[in-house]
């Protein structure tokens, strides 16, 4: 297994050695570059690395024979992004599942080799010097394909285990399989999780002690314990997603079906006649052609419905006084006795924006050499210049409000605009200004 030396940014720059299994994305380090920022994770402890070295030995990582490199960190590179924050738990539990899938791995690899050497030794001492040489290159062979795969490694150790046994036996005992001079030495078949027959070398005179072959054995029962735990949570975690999923869809269509309610609510509302509320009597109780079931729907159709009669009786009211307030001599009446030119305001309500609605009234209601002289708000740079009278700012934003009410404005856009009402006489001052200046 390859181990790596790391530059631990996060950590005041301290180096350590790591194994690579935990690294993600090792298998691109030819490719990348030497500054990347590689993340360690073996489910109990995370770090955000740059490799230095990577080496089979772990001497040559703690003692590198040359100088090495440290690489420029992007300080960009060391924040975390939304991905990795935002890690669901299938990923991590997958992530986890993986990390000790290599444990295991590793430590059967590592009992695998301390049964071979136990093996190889039992069998020098039992045969002459040239078949231990032969033996001996046997084991070189056999340690030259520990870089396969788990299944592949372990199924030819023990096949070639197994070889050597029967040859020992037949050049030993007379071609007796299965027995000995001193109680024998058995041969037994057992199936591995792929189908396959591999041969395991009984405990019995040859050199091997019962706690390896015991662990062994317990080895692939817990290995096979734990895939089949594995399987049963994989399936409990999709049998949750699945719920989780039809409990979004069936919220899903209950909000439709609410918004389709609604829907037709307000086209039962737009059944009520409006029109000609001008020329006759508001009537209080409008019938609707089609009323859902049940009080709770019917009370909310009626208290949508006064409030629609109440707006517009409130727009007919309005209508009524701005028309009452056409005089003989064409006069417009603001309010508290002050007229203004009703052509003036005709012109002022003709206007395209909000803003020149307030600069017609303001010309309106003030002489241009009084309103150079006005001021919004009194401050330390204004002088003597004196500020609008209350009332007439008062009643200035009242027919503001007709004005904007008569344009359709929301009520949230008409908040806005009456907020803007200063600034919109500020510019009604300058530009008085700039005509005088002409």
């Amino acid at each position: 297994m390859s181990h790596a030396l790391v530059l631990l940014p996060l950590e005041s720059n301290e180096k350590k050695i790591l194994e690579t299994c935990f690294i993600l994305d090792f298998e691109k380090y030819d490719t990348y570059p030497k500054s990347h920022i590689y993340r360690y994770d073996d489910g109990k402890i995370k770090y955000k690395c740059a490799i230095l070295l990577v080496s089979d030995s772990i001497e040559e990582l703690e003692e590198p024979t040359g100088r090495v490199r440290i690489p420029k960190i992007n300080p960009s590179s060391l924040e975390s992004s939304s991905s990795e924050e935002e890690e669901t738990e299938t990923v991590k539990a997958k992530r986890v599942r993986k990390n000790k899938k290599l444990n295991l791995v590793s430590i059967k690899k590592k009992k695998v080799e301390e049964i071979l050497d136990a093996y190889e030794n039992s069998k020098i001492n039992k045969t002459n010097p040239s078949t231990a040489s032969q033996d001996d290159h046997d084991k070189e062979e056999l340690k030259s394909t520990s870089d396969d795969s788990e299944n592949d490694d372990i199924t030819k150790l023990r096949n070639v285990i197994s070889d050597q046994s029967q040859k020992i036996n037949n050049k030993t005992y007379d071609n007796k399989p299965g027995c000995s001079k001193n109680g024998g030495t058995t041969m037994t078949e057992v199936s591995d999780k792929q189908g396959s027959k591999i041969h395991v070398v009984n405990q019995q005179n040859v050199g091997l002690k019962p706690d390896q072959f015991n662990d062994l054995k317990r080895q692939q029962e817990l290995e096979q314990q734990q895939e089949e735990l594995e399987r049963q949570q994989e399936l409990e975690r999709q049998q949750e997603l699945e719920r989780q999923q039809e409990l979004g869809r069936q919220q899903e269509l209950e909000r439709q079906q609410e918004l389709e309610r609604q829907q037709e609510l307000e086209r039962q509302l737009d059944v009520v006649p409006e029109q000609g509320l001008a020329q006759r009597p508001i009537v209080q109780d409008q019938q609707v052609i089609r009323r859902p079931e049940g009080p709770r729907h019917r009370n909310e159709l009626r208290i949508n419905q006064q409030h629609r009669l109440l707006e517009a009786q409130i727009r007919q009211q309005r209508l009524q006084n701005r028309n009452a307030n056409y005089l003989q001599n064409d006069q417009f009446l603001v309010g508290d006795n002050f007229y203004i030119s009703s052509a003036a305001y005709r012109d002022a309500c003709n206007a395209d924006t909000p803003a020149k609605f307030i600069t017609g009234m303001v010309d309106a209601m003030w002489p241009r050499n009084v309103l150079i002289g006005k001021v919004v708000r009194k401050q330390k740079n204004t002088g003597n210049r004196q500020v609008f009278t209350p009332r007439k700012i008062e009643l200035l934003s009242y027919h503001f409000e007709s004005f904007l009410t008569d344009r359709n404005y929301s009520e949230e856009r008409t908040r806005i605009e009456l907020k803007k009402m200063n600034t919109y006489l500020g510019r009604a001052i300058t530009s008085a200004k700039k005509k005088l200046a002409l």
